[in-house]
């Protein structure tokens, strides 16, 4: 095929965009697939109308005829063989046999069906082929035993002449029947080859594989995959009702730590009443018994005495600390130390101002009104009785709680064990569909080398089937070879009858002999057209009306 040609009709996407729309023509896909099996583009571009092939070739409506079925097989088998494989859900090709099955499990799906039709489209084509070529081989037959029997009638042993003009006419003529000997050799070579190719062809296989443990492998992939996508499902369903009572769980878990808090919250607010009214109780008591304080004013009496003797002990202190300062002989006697009279006196002065501190806070502590105090201890009271009463309702509501609390934890321990026992069966259906995707994807390493055999064997047999249509073109060219080598023979053949009427008396013999050759012999019917021998008639009608006419000179032999 013209690379150039290929180039302009595969080698843009529009161009392969359009041709795949044709494809999807009853009428026009013969004749799309008819020039793509002649031209056989590279299989990186056909890989882009890989899904349009395989529906042809997978049709079952009667829209294809079976030819048109067989090349668009032709073809797909052309890109399976280059080693590139289709592309799948990613949009990717990958190696053939590269390993990675995992990736080719998608493929699993309608394998059988597809190899059946494949197989089914190739066997037509095979057998058209075989017949179309043992019709062709038949016909082209007949014409080189013909020829052949022309041939070996024109190629009798010839008298030896030994004239210049003659020898020049001679040698030419010579070689003309040489290069028909040569072309009528290969033309019957040829067609004995045709007829063995064809005797091979109806009776091999594509490859030595068992058909009906090949199918058998094919099927039992096929229903590995049915159960994988079953199973899929399954677990796909097993996941959402995982998630669903994960979720649900959780929600219960939610719930009853809400219910905790709340119970902790009332628990809580129930323990700072109970401490509230303990306090109040206990400062109603307090005022209370400070309002019924007995003697209240000799008290207050006796603190304010106090405090006036505690004062003027403290004014003595400074005197005498003053006289001591002055070294008074009345307060500080012989052998006294001063400083230690002084540190002695300050100490005593400290005192006193405490106790000071204390009868100011007990005159402080006993100036109050009871009454007042009598009224705040009522109220203390009051307000104690009344966080008694907040607190009892509390405790209802804690029991509410607390209750609530229990059924939602019941609850959430249901529905954590349902969680459980739902991912525990989401784990199982996973390592199910783990095993049996990995027996699947063993039983398809196991199955690729004889799905590649017998794509080979197929291939191999088109192959084989396509040399006899180059044969049969070549077988073609051949006869036409042998028109153009018996037209330039006649014409060396009438040069020499021209030498030989030159040399009339002397080359009696030989002009005899040259009619002779030229004599039709025996099984082939004369020629009407004037001018024109057997041979040059035979030549004619095979090579129908726009054939080149020979041209004879008007001698009468």
């Amino acid at each position: 095929s013209d690379p150039q040609f290929t180039k302009t009709l595969c080698g843009s996407n529009a161009a392969l965009v359009r041709l795949a729309s044709l494809l999807d023509d009853g009428d026009l896909a013969p004749l799309v697939l008819g020039l793509l099996c002649t031209t056989k583009p590279p299989a990186a571009k056909l890989v882009r109308i890989t899904g349009n092939l395989a529906g042809i070739v997978s049709d079952k409506s009667g829209r294809h005829d079976e030819i048109t079925r067989a090349r668009a097989a032709e073809l797909l088998l052309h890109i399976q063989g280059s080693g590139i494989t289709p592309p799948t859900g990613s949009g990717q090709s990958s190696e053939v046999g590269s390993g990675d099955v995992s990736t080719d499990l998608e493929r699993c799906e309608g394998i059988a069906a597809h190899e059946e039709s494949l197989e089914s489209a190739l066997r037509v084509q095979l057998e058209d082929g075989v017949q179309k070529s043992t019709a062709a081989l038949e016909i082209q037959a007949q014409s080189v035993r013909e020829a052949t029997g022309l041939a070996m009638h024109r190629l009798r042993p010839l008298p030896k002449l030994d004239f210049g003009n003659f020898e020049k006419s001679f040698s030419s003529y010579r070689m003309m029947r040489e290069g028909l000997e040569k072309v009528s050799k290969e033309s019957e070579d040829l067609r004995k080859d045709m007829e063995q190719q064809l005797i091979e062809l109806r009776a091999a296989k594509p490859s030595h594989v068992d058909l009906v443990s090949y199918r058998e492998g094919l099927l039992s992939i096929e229903r590995l995959y049915v159960d994988i996508k079953a199973q899929r499902e399954t677990l796909a369903e097993a996941q959402a009702d995982t998630k669903e009572k994960v979720a649900k769980a959780k929600e219960s878990g939610d719930l009853l730590r809400r219910a905790t808090d709340e119970v902790g919250k009332y628990e809580n607010e129930h323990s700072s009443l109970r401490l509230q009214r303990s306090e109040k109780e206990t400062q109603a008591t307090k005022l209370r018994h400070k309002a019924n304080t007995p003697s209240l004013d000799a008290l207050k009496e006796q603190a304010k005495a106090s405090i006036e003797r505690n004062l003027a002990q403290a004014r003595e202190l400074q005197q005498i600390g003053q006289r001591v300062q002055q070294g008074d002989p009345d307060y500080l006697r012989e052998g006294e130390n001063r400083d230690k009279k002084i540190s002695d006196l300050t100490a005593k002065l400290e005192s006193l101002k405490k106790h000071q501190q204390q009868l100011l806070q007990q005159q402080k502590d006993l100036d109050f009104d009871p009454v007042k105090v009598g009224e705040e201890a009522t109220r203390l009271e009051s307000e104690a009785r009344e966080l008694a009463v907040r607190a009892d309702a509390l405790e209802g509501k804690r029991l509410e709680a607390e209750h609530a609390r229990i059924a939602q934890a019941s609850i959430s321990t249901k529905d954590a064990d349902l969680a459980k026992e739902s991912q525990e069966r989401k784990q199982k259906l996973a390592a199910r569909l783990a095993a049996t995707e990995d027996e699947a994807k063993s039983q398809l390493s196991a199955m690729q080398p004889m799905i590649q055999e017998h794509h080979v064997g197929w291939q191999r047999l088109l192959g084989t089937q396509k040399k006899l249509e180059t044969d049969q073109h070549s077988l073609a060219a051949r006869l036409e070879e042998a028109t153009q080598v018996a037209t330039k023979e006649a014409a060396a053949r009438r040069d020499m009858v021209a030498s030989i009427q030159e040399l009339v008396q002397s080359l009696q013999g030989f002009s005899m002999f040259l009619e002779q050759v030229g004599e039709q012999p025996g099984g082939i019917a004369p020629s009407a057209a004037a001018g024109e021998d057997d041979f040059d008639a035979f030549l004619r009608d095979n090579q129908g009306p726009d054939a080149p006419q020979l041209v004879s000179p008007p001698l009468d032999l």
